[in-house]
């Protein structure tokens, strides 16, 4: 249907799961596709898919299709997991919306309701909870995979969660040079910035390597960061992922690390976990999983996004996904190199 193209009264393109119905769709057609084209290993196409004047990179398998842009930081749009017709990366970034000032001065004003009437939401700011005029959070970049985050060490997780923080790189949308490894189905991206870490700046040059299989569902991201300044650096590097298991407070979706879940483990949670060495988001409804595994990080950090939209009862929240982010501590001298990994891998659960 075309709700979810667009935003109005009856929620629109706010809404997760009119968004989740039309993926489903695309996806199964994908599969589709795919068996009447006879899809063997992994293959790579380069188009400008979303006519937005720069190619994405579009690497597909049996099970997995990846839309990455080079031109905006070499990010991952989008992950779909096919065996289940998923777009795990179902997420919109938050963004000011013309009622959203009604909220913040019917607050201070004291002249906001709290109803769960179905009034008509052009002649009065009506919300269906309160305090949400705290979850007015506006976020400067996409959210999405494989987003590179360069920190100083005072950087906390409610810093990144209310997006308050600064960011010491210049590598979220900066612009990447690509190349495709047939043999071993690695995509390779390289950018070159400037990081400014605690009073420290200088000239870095990002590598990052995706490789996909064609006999599973699991993702490999390196990382290569090489000092080309005098200085040596002193930072804090976060890795963004961005899943949406639909629903944020349900019980049948939850987080777990180790095996076993978190104290806090609905997806509406946020946390840290210091020195894991997975963060595994669990959709039994969906009968699927996503395991983000790091290798050595110092701590793995989520939290969800959560949007503050009109619907035909009045303004509520809706969740729209969480974010993951694996964060390692890096110190590299002048001249030399630090290296990650991590994998991730999509599961039928």
């Amino acid at each position: 249907c075309n709700d979810p193209y667009w935003h109005g009264v009856l929620g629109g393109i706010y809404l997760s799961n009119l968004r989740h119905a039309n993926y489903t769709a695309l996806v199964c057609a994908d599969s589709l596709l795919d068996a009447a084209e006879g899809l063997k290993g992994v293959r790579m196409e380069a188009t400008d898919f979303d006519c937005d004047g720069s190619d994405e990179v579009i690497i597909e398998s049996k099970t997995l299709s990846l839309f990455v842009k080079p031109a905006l930081g070499g990010m991952i749009a989008e992950i779909d997991f096919k065996p289940r017709s998923f777009n795990a990366t179902n997420i919109i970034s938050r963004q000011k919306e013309a009622y959203h000032s009604k909220i913040v001065d019917a607050t201070k004003d004291g002249h906001i309701s709290h109803s769960d009437s179905a009034e008509s939401i052009h002649s009065r700011t009506e919300t269906k909870e309160k305090g949400l005029e705290k979850l007015l959070i506006y976020d400067p970049y996409r959210h999405g995979c494989m987003i590179e985050h360069f920190l100083d060490f005072d950087t906390t997780l409610e810093d990144i969660r209310t997006m308050r923080f600064f960011e010491q790189g210049s590598f979220v949308t900066s612009v990447c040079e690509w190349g495709w490894n047939s043999k071993e189905n690695v995509l390779k991206l390289t950018s070159s910035g400037n990081v400014n870490c605690n009073g420290i700046g200088g000239k870095v040059k990002l590598t990052k390597g995706l490789a996909i299989s064609s006999n599973n569902s699991d993702l490999k991201v390196t990382y290569t960061i090489k000092n080309e300044s005098s200085e040596n650096l002193r930072f804090r590097l976060a890795s963004e992922w961005a899943f949406n298991l639909l629903a944020g407070a349900a019980p049948d979706r939850y987080y777990e690390s180790a095996g076993k879940k978190l104290k806090s483990p609905r997806m509406i949670s946020s946390g840290s976990i210091a020195g894991a060495s997975n963060l595994r988001l669990v959709d039994e409804y969906l009968k699927l999983a996503i395991d983000v595994r790091p290798d050595d990080a110092e701590e793995i950090v989520r939290f969800p996004i959560e949007s503050v939209s009109m619907s035909e009862s009045g303004v509520e929240r809706i969740f729209q996904g969480s974010i993951i982010m694996p964060i390692w501590n890096v110190e590299i001298a002048s001249g030399a190199e630090w290296s990650a990994a991590m994998m991730v891998k999509f599961e039928e659960h």
